[in-house]
């Protein structure tokens, strides 16, 4: 992938045409998210919006340790409240437990 810069990147409210490269992060800082394992770049007119790309859940072993170590609370949390503390979507945990209790790993 190449290069970029932050100094590349040039935002501007539509409505009110006010620069908005100070809410910019800088480009080296993505990736630093714990699920991150490289940068996904998208490039819409002539700005490029770069996010982390994460693991995937089910292999990340740490995640799912998490959700061994969730379920087994009391109350157990919801779905939902995996979810946002993993930082994965409900469906992707849903999905994974599903799978877990399937192998017999979640009782």
């Amino acid at each position: 992938m190449a290069s970029i810069s932050k100094e590349s990147i040039e935002l501007t409210d539509s409505k009110t045409n006010e620069s908005l490269n100070s809410h910019v992060k800088d480009i080296a800082t993505f990736g630093s998210d714990q699920n991150s394992t490289e940068k996904e770049c998208l490039k819409v007119g002539d700005v490029i919006i770069c996010s982390p790309k994460k693991k995937k859940l089910a292999d990340n072993p740490d995640a799912l340790a998490a959700i061994k170590e969730m379920w087994t609370r009391t109350p157990r949390p919801s779905l939902a409240a995996m979810a946002k503390e993993l930082g994965y979507t409900k469906v992707t945990v849903a999905d994974n437990v599903r799978k877990m209790q399937e192998r017999g790993e979640l009782v």
